[in-house]
C-alpha cells in the first residue's frame, strides 16, 4: 500500500521572475525547458488573465484515499498516487487546444526523481507522444515545467514509469500550458525600402514583405498590453535558399528592453514561418534587429507573430469513489528474502518470503505476476527468467524493500548470471555480479613463451543477463565486471533501458599476434548478436579492458550479426568505443539506426582507443553494414570519429546532424570513408572540428555544404563546459539550428538526450542536446 506520510520539509525556493511571470518554457536561453522551473506555493497565482480548466480525470487505478482529482486541487499536500509502471492518468481540457507544455509536482519530489511520458488527443483514442521518458529534477516539491512542440488537443494522458526509489507514482498538482494567439496593434520600423512597409510584415500573405537595408535595421511590435512572452515566429523573403541571423529584444514599455535571443538563425531551407522560443518575459512590444543573411545584409521578413503562454487554472472535482483501488500492481507477487526467508513458506508475502534462487527458479508464474527480490540481499546461482507473460499482462522479475539492488553471483564455470529464456518479462532493478572471475589468457596457456602485453588480463565469457527470447526488458539495473553486462543472444523486441553498465572488462578472446591476429573482444557494456531490438536511456563507463592485438579492447555497444536496432538517448562517458558492427557475408549487421547518443573518451586510458562509430563497407570480410544510419549524435575528444572503410558506398551509412569533435593530435580522422562503384557514404549537417586544431575530413565523394569543418575556435564555443562533461550547447554555438528534421520526424524522436524538447525552432540543432533558449 502506497501510504501518506507527511511530505518533506524541504521546500525549493519560490521562483518570481523579476518580470512579473513564473513562467518558463521552451526556447533558446539560459534556462533549459524542463528542467525545472520551480513555481510557488499559491499555486492559483499561476493562472494567466483568461485561463482554462480541467473538466474531468480518470485514471488507470488508484490506491485508496488517493483519487486522480486530488492531483489538480490546488493544494501540494494531496495527491494521485498508484503502484506500477504503466499506470496512467487522463485530463480531459474540454475542448481543443494547442499546447505547449505541462506544468508538474510530484511526491517526495525533492527526494527522488520520477519519470513519465506525456501524450496529446483529440479524441481520447489515438494519442501523440509529446515527452518521452521525462525524468524530474528531484529536487523540489513545486510544479516544473515541461515543454514539448505545439500540438492541437483535448486529452492530456500522464503515464508513469517509475522513480528512483521504486515503480510508484505521487503526482500532487497538474497544469497544462497553451499557446493563445497574440495580436499585434502596432508596428513600427528603423526604415523600409519603397513599397516593403512594415505592415506587409503581418498581413497572412507570404508574397509580402517588410524589407529594409544594412545590419542593424529593425522591426517593432506592439501587442496592446503586458503579455507574458516567449516566443516570436518568423517567415524570411528566399527563406528557403538562404539563413537570416537577427537579435530579439522586448520591453515592457518601449524604452527599457532586455535581449532575449542573440544572432539567432533561420534554417535556410524553408518560406514557412519559423518558430523561435525564448525565456518567459512579461512585456508588451516586441523588436527584431537585423545581423544580415547568407547572400547580404539586408532584412526582409514576409511574416511575423506570437503567442502568450494560457496555464490551466485549479479545478476542484469531487473525488471518485474508490472503485479502481490498486495496492499492487501486479495480480499477484512472490518474495524471496536471503536473510528471513524458508522455502517452507507460501512466498506470497514479504513475511513469509522463500529464501532460496532453486526456489524462485522453480515458482510458477502467470501473466500479471511477479517475483521481487528482497533490496540488501545477494544469491550465488543462476536466476532462469523462464516464464510466459503478455504483452497486456507481462511478468516482472523485480525486487522490493530498500537499500542495495538485490545481487545475483556467478559461481563455480557458470557463465551467465541472470538467463532470460521466457518471453513478456520487465526485468528490473537487479544486478547481476561476477564471482568467478576468470583467468587471463596466459594462465590458461603455459605452453606459449612469448612475450604478451597483459599478462593480468581476465579473458573469458561472463554475462550479467542473456536474453534468449523475445518481448522481454531489462531497466534500471546495474552491471560491471562482466564480458558483457547485457546480451542480446537471440530474439527479438528485447529492450535495454535506463540501466547503468560500467566497468565492464573481461574480455573474451585475447590471443597473442603471433598466435592470431584480429581476434580480440569483450568488455562491453551492451552485445547486440540479435536483430530488431532497443538498447536506449542507459549510462556506459569505463567498459574497457587490455587487449593484446589492439592495446585496448571494449564498447558501450558491440553488435555483431545484428541486425534492425534501434540504439538512442544513450551516455557513453570513458569507454573506447561506442559501436563497432561486424558479422559475416552470410550474417551481416544491417539498418542498424544511432540516435542522440553522447561519446566522450575523456581519460587517458579510454583515448588509446576512442573511436565512436565503426562500420564496414561491401569488400570487408567482416560482412558490410548496409543501413547504418546516425543521426544527431555526439563524439568528443575522440581518436576516430567515423571509420566507413572496404566498400563504404552511399547505402552503407547515412550520417546527419552529428558533432564530431577530435581530440588534440588523434591517430585519425575525425570522418573517414573510401568509396564503392563511384559513391560513398551520405552525410550532411553536421559539425565537425578538433580541439587545439584543424579536423580531417575524407572521403572521395567530397564534403556536403551543409557540413561545415570548425576552427578551433569555433570548437572551443559549442559547448558550455565539455571538461566538466556538459556538452549543452553555448549561445554561440554553430550547431544551434544546423540539423535537418526528417530524420527526427521518421524516428519519432520528440526529446533530445537531456529529455528537453527538439526542435525549438523550425529545424533541430546538430548533436544529441537541443540548445533551450
Amino acid at each position: 500500500m502506497f501510504k501518506k506520510p507527511v511530505q518533506s520539509s524541504k521546500r525549493s525556493k519560490p521562483y518570481w521572475s523579476l518580470l512579473g511571470t513564473a513562467l518558463l518554457l521552451s526556447g533558446c536561453g539560459s534556462t533549459p525547458n524542463n528542467v525545472h522551473t520551480s513555481s510557488p506555493a499559491a499555486l492559483q497565482s499561476m493562472a494567466t488573465s483568461s485561463s482554462f480548466t480541467v473538466s474531468a480525470i480518470t485514471a488507470s487505478a488508484f490506491n485508496t484515499g488517493f483519487p486522480p482529482e486530488y492531483s489538480a486541487d490546488g493544494k501540494l499536500d494531496s495527491w494521485w498516487s498508484v503502484n506500477g509502471v504503466g499506470q496512467w492518468i487522463r485530463y480531459d481540457l474540454g475542448e481543443a487546444h494547442t499546447l505547449q507544455g505541462v506544468q508538474l509536482a510530484f511526491y517526495r519530489g525533492d527526494l527522488r526523481k520520477a519519470s513519465f511520458d506525456v501524450e496529446v488527443s483529440q479524441d481520447g483514442t489515438s494519442w501523440t507522444k509529446v515527452l518521452s521518458n521525462i525524468q524530474t529534477s528531484g529536487t523540489t516539491l513545486d510544479l516544473e515545467t515541461y515543454a514539448f512542440p505545439l500540438t492541437s488537443g483535448r486529452y492530456v494522458r500522464v503515464t508513469n514509469l517509475g522513480n528512483t526509489e521504486n515503480i510508484a507514482i505521487g503526482l500532487t498538482e497538474a497544469r497544462f500550458v497553451a499557446a493563445q494567439a497574440a495580436s499585434i496593434t502596432g508596428v513600427a520600423a528603423s526604415a523600409s525600402l519603397k513599397n516593403r512597409t512594415p505592415q506587409h510584415s503581418f498581413d497572412r500573405d507570404l508574397s509580402s514583405y517588410w524589407a529594409a537595408k544594412g545590419k542593424g535595421a529593425w522591426i517593432q511590435y506592439d501587442a496592446g498590453a503586458l503579455l507574458n512572452l516567449d516566443n516570436i515566429s518568423l517567415a524570411f523573403y528566399r527563406g528557403n535558399l538562404r539563413t537570416a541571423t537577427f537579435d530579439v529584444d522586448v520591453s515592457p514599455d518601449g524604452s527599457n528592453w532586455i535581449k532575449v535571443l542573440s544572432s539567432a538563425r533561420s534554417s535556410g531551407n524553408s518560406l514557412a514561418e519559423q518558430r523561435f522560443a525564448f525565456k518567459t518575459v512579461n512585456a508588451r512590444y516586441l523588436r527584431v534587429t537585423n545581423l544580415g543573411n547568407s547572400e547580404d545584409n539586408h532584412a526582409a521578413y514576409t511574416e511575423a507573430s506570437f503567442t502568450t503562454p494560457l496555464v490551466s487554472t485549479v479545478t476542484v472535482l469531487a473525488p471518485a469513489e474508490p472503485t479502481a483501488t490498486s495496492s499492487s500492481p501486479y495480480s499477484k507477487a512472490y518474495y524471496v528474502d536471503c536473510v528471513k526467508g524458508s522455502d517452507s513458506n507460501s512466498g506470497s508475502s514479504e513475511t513469509s518470503a522463500w529464501q532460496s534462487l532453486g526456489k524462485a527458479n522453480a515458482a510458477s508464474l502467470n501473466p500479471g505476476e511477479a517475483l521481487l527480490f528482497k533490496r540488501g540481499c545477494s544469491w550465488d546461482g543462476q536466476l532462469t527468467a523462464q516464464w510466459q507473460g503478455t504483452a497486456a499482462a507481462p511478468v516482472t522479475i523485480g525486487s522490493y524493500g530498500s537499500g542495495e539492488l538485490p545481487r545475483v553471483r556467478t559461481t563455480g564455470t557458470q557463465e551467465v548470471a541472470i538467463a532470460v529464456t521466457g518471453t513478456y518479462q520487465v526485468l528490473e532493478y537487479l544486478e547481476p555480479v561476477v564471482g568467478n572471475r576468470p583467468s587471463s589468457w596466459i594462465a590458461k596457456n603455459s605452453w606459449y613463451t612469448g612475450t604478451v602485453k597483459c599478462p593480468t588480463q581476465s579473458q573469458g565469457w561472463r554475462i550479467g543477463f542473456s536474453l534468449r527470447n523475445s518481448n522481454n526488458v531489462v531497466r534500471y539495473v546495474k552491471g560491471s565486471g562482466f564480458t558483457a553486462a547485457i546480451h542480446f543472444s537471440a530474439g527479438t523486441n528485447n529492450k535495454a533501458l535506463h540501466n547503468t553498465l560500467t566497468n565492464n572488462d573481461i574480455v573474451s578472446t585475447n590471443t597473442p599476434p603471433d598466435v592470431k591476429y584480429d581476434d580480440d573482444s569483450g568488455a562491453w557494456g551492451v552485445l547486440l548478436n540479435a536483430s530488431g531490438n532497443e538498447v536506449a536511456h542507459n549510462t556506459f563507463g569505463g567498459n574497457l579492458g587490455c587487449s593484446e592485438d589492439y592495446g585496448t579492447e571494449g564498447a558501450s555497444v558491440e553488435i555483431y550479426k545484428g541486425s534492425d536496432n534501434y540504439v538512442h538517448h544513450n551516455i557513453s562517458v570513458n569507454d573506447g568505443t561506442f559501436t563497432e558492427l561486424g558479422g559475416t557475408s552470410t550474417a551481416r549487421a544491417e539498418r542498424n539506426t544511432f540516435a542522440y547518443n553522447l561519446f566522450a573518451p575523456m581519460d587517458a586510458l579510454s583515448q588509446d582507443a576512442g573511436e565512436f562509430l565503426v562500420v564496414r563497407g561491401w569488400n570487408s570480410s567482416w560482412g558490410a553494414n548496409p543501413g547504418t544510419k546516425a543521426y544527431n549524435n555526439t563524439a568528443y575528444n575522440v581518436q576516430v570519429g567515423v571509420a566507413c572503410f572496404d566498400g563504404c558506398g552511399s547505402d552503407i551509412l547515412d550520417f546527419r546532424n552529428n558533432i564530431v569533435i577530435g581530440a588534440q593530435n588523434p591517430r585519425k580522422s575525425e570522418y573517414w570513408t573510401d568509396s564503392y562503384n563511384g559513391t560513398s557514404a551520405t552525410e550532411s549537417n553536421n559539425r565537425i572540428g578538433r580541439i587545439g586544431g584543424s579536423p580531417s575530413f575524407s572521403t572521395p565523394a567530397g564534403r556536403s555544404s551543409t557540413t561545415r569543418l570548425l576552427t578551433s575556435g569555433e570548437t572551443n564555443a559549442l559547448f558550455v563546459s565539455p571538461q566538466n562533461h556538459d556538452f549543452a550547447l553555448s549561445s554561440t554555438s554553430l550547431a544551434v539550428n544546423a540539423g535537418l528534421l526528417w530524420p527526427l520526424t521518421n524516428l519519432a524522436i520528440a526529446t533530445d538526450l537531456a529529455g528537453k524538447m527538439t526542435p525549438v525552432s523550425t529545424e533541430p540543432d546538430a548533436g544529441a542536446y537541443e540548445r533551450q533558449y
